[in-house]
């Protein structure tokens, strides 16, 4: 349970500070928020991820999705924070104000519910005024979130810790076979699940989701090819090479998963917008230097960020950006990525 004195902030003793105590009550002590917050008090904040939570606390993703608004817009009337869009940056800029410090509370340590698994550590929110781009750059929202930038700037990014889970059941999709949208990729060139012919999708963005499958980066693609592909390949084109109707009707191991631009076997542009599986800023830079490593990127690409705001608990909502792209490539090239 959620007791007095086991959370609370720096300032609380100068009677500035904000316990999660409080917030739990202004939430509502018969909400599925209160039962979040008493759950999440049990982990460790490493299984607080917005792509974890549910299954470590285990729930199901909307009802997550639905108790992390609720937290998040309470905070915000609170005037704790000041964006309370239920999206994975947010919940993860949420987390990182969370922050461990020694307790002299009796009734936790009878109890032994510490917050963040820690062995006396009460879990703490300082006062903080939300910025979901990176701070020096608040302006400007083409350079992309904290998070992108970060992974950007890494030595690299290891694909294996990232394991997005679909917030879209696979029994609400229509069931398809993986194999048919598993891209063949040859000598730098996207091509169809068969390697008959180029991915070229003449403009138009199609779906695309990048998988680890024992230990290397697999495409899965819309199976889009050029008109004149198209007429070669006849009457067997539209059964042979489908297109998906959603994200989530591929599961597995799944580092990212949006839209792209093909163009000739290569991607002239690529973005992180799945409703179904959310993916944060780090995502989509992973996405990035993996497709530039893979040689299917084209040295032109452009790209995109999508930020998730499940308005009314729609995971389809949100906001496209498009990143400046030259600064994305400048930020490549200077960890080492395009060498």
């Amino acid at each position: 349970m959620i007791n007095d004195g086991d959370w609370y902030t720096d300032d609380e003793e100068d009677g500035d500070g904000h316990d999660l105590r409080h917030l739990a009550a202004c939430c509502g002590t018969d909400s599925d928020a209160w039962a979040f917050l008493e759950e999440i008090s049990r982990l460790d904040t490493r299984l607080l991820a917005f792509d974890a939570v549910a299954d470590a606390i285990e729930w199901a993703p909307t009802r997550t999705l639905e108790a992390i608004a609720t937290v998040l817009k309470v905070a915000v009337d609170q005037g704790w924070i000041t964006d309370d869009t239920p999206g994975p940056d947010t919940w993860s800029d949420f987390l990182r104000t969370w922050r461990s410090e020694e307790s002299d509370s009796e009734e936790a340590a009878e109890t032994g519910l510490h917050p963040c698994g820690a062995a006396s550590a009460p879990l703490t929110i300082p006062q903080l005024g939300h910025r979901p781009y990176p701070g020096n750059r608040a302006e400007d929202p083409t350079l992309g979130t904290d998070s992108f930038a970060q992974a950007l700037a890494e030595d690299q990014v290891d694909a294996m810790t990232l394991n997005l889970i679909s917030h879209v059941s696979i029994t609400d999709v229509d069931p398809v076979d993986p194999s048919r949208f598993r891209a063949t990729i040859d000598q730098g060139l996207l091509r169809t699940h068969d390697g008959m012919y180029l991915i070229d999708s003449c403009g138009a963005r199609i779906r695309y989701l990048l998988t680890v499958e024992g230990h290397e980066p697999v495409m899965y693609v819309d199976q889009r090819i050029s008109g004149p592909d198209a007429r070669a390949a006849g009457g067997r084109a539209i059964h042979d090479y489908p297109s998906l109707d959603s994200h989530a009707q591929i599961d597995g191991h799944i580092v990212c998963a949006g839209d792209l631009i093909a163009a000739g076997g290569k991607i002239v542009h690529i973005d992180n917008q799945s409703g179904s599986y959310q993916p944060t800023g780090r995502h989509l830079a992973a996405v990035v230097r993996l497709t530039l490593r893979l040689g299917i990127l084209s040295d032109r690409a452009e790209f995109a960020q999508f930020l998730t705001s499940a308005e009314g608990f729609d995971v389809d909502s949100g906001d496209l950006r498009t990143l400046l792209s030259p600064e994305v490539w400048k930020r490549l090239q200077a960890n080492g990525s395009c060498g």
